[in-house]
């Protein structure tokens, strides 16, 4: 989903709410909040699916809520409106707070309530709580007002072992993720296994597979309940009969990536459509080499977000760039 920000400033809510949304698999942009022509010049030209305002201290100029969907976070309880709500529930010491989540209207804070979430008030101070509950009661919030359909796939690298990857997944689970991804070290098998007995969700590994034999490893064992799949990584046919073994077993089979470049990711596209059972989305062609300026490929294979086009054609249904890689040459040749 495309979403724009439209904030007084970006503050630690408005950050926090991005680098969450953008981790979602949301394409989000921020406007900063200064005159009505501004905001409505920067609606028509980010055309969002939906605006989300995080932090503002004045209203949505009516151009841009009668034509957009917009979301207001506000920091108050269902039925809370108006400036300075979190300064008036320390003042009054309240027991229990919240964030509410409404459509913008003609009326500040008087729109439809799309979400809420709350928490226990502390004795602290109003930054304290802001940069704590009301932020982790926003993300709640938002999350649930823009649906179930968000999913969050965590990936831990290899970085802990079993207890405390088991206290990390259990500590995330309330966010619902796809699954844990490698935990523990990618030798430590049995770290794995003991995750896995102990935790909610799916746990995933990448790492610990190179072979098919290493997934009969991990199906014997019951170490993980999905294996990633890469075709630069273990071939078509290696990732072909990987993938058969794990639905012989009940397990899933996720599609990864490396670092790669366009014929690589051409090629996790076509095996992608070939193949049942896969978890979607996939990973296809997401992320490049750093450093990289040059293809030697020229497909598009993202004519528009969420959508993969699949090339046909000879072999692959690559097109490759042939003066390009003719350049190529040259400059290696030198």
């Amino acid at each position: 989903m495309r979403i724009l920000f439209l904030s007084h400033a970006f503050n630690s809510l408005t950050q926090r709410l991005w680098a969450e949304l953008a981790r979602d698999g949301h394409e989000v942009s921020l406007e900063l909040d200064v005159n009505d022509r501004v905001t409505e010049e920067a609606v028509a030209l980010a055309r969002p699916d939906l605006v989300v305002a995080p932090f503002l201290k004045r209203a949505i100029p009516e151009p841009v809520w009668r034509g957009h969907r917009c979301l207001v976070v506000h920091p108050g309880v269902e039925g809370d409106r108006g400036p300075s709500a979190l300064d008036w529930a320390v003042q009054t010491g309240e027991q229990e707070w919240g964030v509410t989540v409404l459509e913008a209207n003609g009326e500040m804070d008087a729109g439809d309530v799309w979400a809420t979430a709350t928490f226990p008030m502390r004795e602290a101070s109003k930054g304290s709580l802001y940069r704590n509950e009301v932020t982790e009661a926003a993300v709640t919030a938002v999350r649930a007002a823009i649906g179930e359909t968000i999913a969050l796939r965590v990936d831990a690298n290899d970085h802990y072992v079993a207890a405390d990857a088991i206290r990390l997944t259990r500590a995330i689970e309330r966010y619902r993720p796809e699954h844990m991804e490698q935990p523990v070290a990618r030798h430590d098998i049995l770290g794995l296994a003991e995750v896995r007995r102990n935790v909610g969700i799916p746990v995933m590994t990448d790492d610990m597979v190179a072979t098919p034999e290493d997934a009969m490893n991990v199906i014997r064992l019951a170490a993980a309940d999905r294996v990633k799949v890469k075709v630069t990584k273990h071939g078509f046919d290696g990732a072909r009969a990987i993938c058969a073994m794990l639905a012989s077993a009940g397990l899933t089979p996720v599609l990864g990536h490396v670092f790669e470049m366009g014929l690589a990711a051409i090629a996790e596209a076509q095996f992608a459509a070939c193949t049942p059972g896969l978890a979607m989305p996939c990973e296809i062609g997401s992320m490049a080499p750093m450093g990289t300026a040059a293809d030697i490929v020229t497909n598009d294979l993202r004519p528009e977000p969420g959508y993969i086009a699949v090339p046909d054609g000879p072999g692959l249904g690559a097109q490759v760039d042939w003066p390009r890689l003719g350049r190529g040459r040259a400059e290696a040749a030198e």
